[in-house]
């Protein structure tokens, strides 16, 4: 993904991972701007359905 501040894509997948979805789309939201991430939160979920792991 190309990701630099790993503390932010972690407090995304901790979010996720406690089944707060609406704080981890805004914390992602937050991440894609900064570092200029294309993919989207429905995009990234869909992804991690299919590897089992949300």
């Amino acid at each position: 993904m190309g990701i630099t501040d790993a503390k932010k894509l972690k407090d995304v997948m901790v979010n996720i991972a406690v089944d707060d979805k609406k704080t981890a789309e805004k914390l992602w939201k937050d991440l894609m701007k900064k570092e200029k991430v294309i993919e989207d939160f429905k995009t990234i979920m869909a992804n991690l359905k299919k590897a089992g792991m949300a």
